[in-house]
């Protein structure tokens, strides 16, 4: 199949590929949140029989060291996965055809009707919305003097931000043909800075929800939730025409990488302090 005739089928189907994704995003959250439960229910068990093999005092310090391993694939991961989406988008090779058909496509199908709904929905991950609801939860965790917290929280938002610019300029790319200028600030397109944005806030804010949440339940609701946000969000930009489907997907990998580094330093700070 072509990138055009790909472009097209997907096109088609677009609003139903939007409620597939957030479904298989609440199930892919339910998933993990319930194998962790599992986990944690049995970790004092695994490590005892750990302990009959490796001394404890030799092994479990270094379960800190794994948590960061494991953050350090996730940056280098998503690191790859945006420049390779550089490459190809930028590049002129299928994936800038495709961009360009899927544009084309979706604005010749869209209805007044869910034009308007994402205009007022893609305003969620507007950088007013999410100064206000970033100043919210900073405060919040001041009054209940998380203080590292709130500093990680309040750098992470600010820091995705001079980053997302940063990569606009550096990229340079134009917005797609049919973007209506009242819908975006700058006529840079590559990366989303909508997609970066709110999956920044949500992944941070998941990390927050897995720290400070004690019911598994309303764990899984609130991190299904948060996650839903970028999907949507980013489905606007894409039906509005204001971004190609590589400004999403780029704006999604380098949210994950910030997060990830985060997220890496709050820890090792939590653990000095």
């Amino acid at each position: 199949m072509t990138p055009s005739a790909a472009a097209e089928f997907l096109a088609e189907h677009a609003l139903l590929l939007l409620a597939v994704a957030l479904v298989l995003t609440a199930l892919a959250v339910g998933a993990v949140m319930e194998l962790a439960r599992v986990a944690v229910g049995y970790k004092e068990t695994v490590w005892r029989a750990m302990d009959v093999v490796v001394p404890g005092h030799l092994w479990r310090p270094r379960t800190y060291l794994a948590v960061h391993l494991a953050l350090g694939l996730v940056l280098a991961a998503a690191v790859v996965v945006f420049a390779d989406i550089a490459e190809e988008a930028l590049g002129g090779d299928e994936l800038a055809d495709f961009d360009v058909a899927f544009a084309a496509a979706l604005h010749g199908g869209t209805s007044p009707a869910w034009h308007t709904f994402f205009w007022y929905l893609t305003w969620l991950g507007s950088a007013p919305a999410i100064t206000a609801i970033s100043t919210v939860v900073v405060v919040r965790l001041v009054q209940q003097d998380r203080r590292l917290l709130a500093l990680m929280f309040a750098i992470s938002q600010a820091g995705a931000a001079v980053l997302n610019y940063v990569m606009k300029v550096s990229f340079g790319r134009p917005r797609p043909e049919n973007a209506d200028p009242l819908l975006y600030a700058s006529s840079l397109s590559f990366p989303s800075g909508h997609a970066m944005a709110t999956i920044v806030l949500s992944g941070v804010g998941a990390y927050l929800v897995t720290r400070l949440v004690s019911s598994w339940r309303r764990r899984a609701v609130l991190v299904a939730l948060l996650l839903s946000w970028p999907v949507l969000i980013g489905f606007s930009r894409l039906y509005l025409g204001v971004h190609y489907v590589s400004d999403v997907a780029a704006g999604y990998a380098a949210g994950v990488a910030w997060v990830a580094v985060c997220v890496s330093g709050v820890e090792i700070a939590m653990r000095r302090e």
